[in-house]
């Protein structure tokens, strides 16, 4: 369909709601300051951001303007279609969620976390908004130096937020920055990636790595289901 026949037909929806038919949901609404192309990536970055699970209700309406801005769109007719897209999409990711196998590829990655570091690890990226791996280290480097090191903490493993969209509405591979904690801040070891993928596989992860300390760890058809935060829309 072509963006002139994309308006059109979005338009009619419109001026059928407003003749008394049901109205559309906020994913079929034209936004007359939007082009359509602006409004297709508004929406493909608010369904990304829901599905991965990692923000609030309240954190994502702050994301929201924040997209909305840099799109130069701050008037009250976008930020409303907007936010009800995004509540939309939320709804619709609890409502699919009572339909996911158990245990899901997250719940295994976070049962796998939850075991490293109760050895010599910090991990992170289940949570969180960390989103290049200059983030992520940024993180595990602040776990560490919190108390992870008093505790005999030695290794580090995570994902963010680029790793996770890869696997957000179908099965991808998901990579794992690991390393250990040097006097010089981090860097990848082979010890790490050993300890890691053996606690992942144990798990029931297909895991990968090469043997090579400066690849990553590969999580081969993972599929980022993640439940909802408490935190939802009312």
């Amino acid at each position: 369909m072509s963006k002139f026949d994309l308006e059109t037909h979005l338009t009619k929806r419109l001026r059928s709601h407003s003749s008394g038919s049901r109205p559309p949901s906020s994913a079929n609404v034209y936004i007359a300051r939007m082009n359509v192309e602006t409004q297709q990536h508004l929406e493909a970055s608010v369904r990304s951001l829901v599905a991965a699970g990692r923000t609030s209700w309240s954190d994502l309406l702050i994301e929201i303007d924040d997209l909305l801005e840099g799109e130069g769109l701050d008037d009250a007719e976008s930020t409303t279609w907007c936010k009800g897209f995004a509540q939309d999409e939320w709804r619709s990711r609890v409502e699919a969620s009572a339909g996911w196998s158990r245990p899901t590829d997250v719940e295994r990655l976070r049962q796998a976390f939850d075991r490293l570091v109760a050895s010599s690890f910090v991990c992170g990226g289940v949570d969180g908004s960390a989103y290049t791996q200059n983030d992520l280290f940024d993180d595990l480097t602040e776990r560490f130096m919190d108390g992870g090191s008093a505790a005999g903490v030695v290794h580090y493993l995570g994902c963010h937020g680029q790793d996770i969209e890869r696997c957000l509405f179908g099965p991808g591979t998901l990579h794992l920055m690991h390393g250990s904690f040097t006097t010089e801040g981090g860097e990848p070891g082979a010890s790490a990636a050993k300890a890691a993928v053996r606690v992942l596989q144990d798990v029931g992860l297909t895991a990968n790595w090469t043997g090579d300390p400066s690849k990553r760890i590969e999580l081969l058809n993972f599929t980022w289901n993640k439940e909802m935060p408490a935190d939802g829309p009312s």
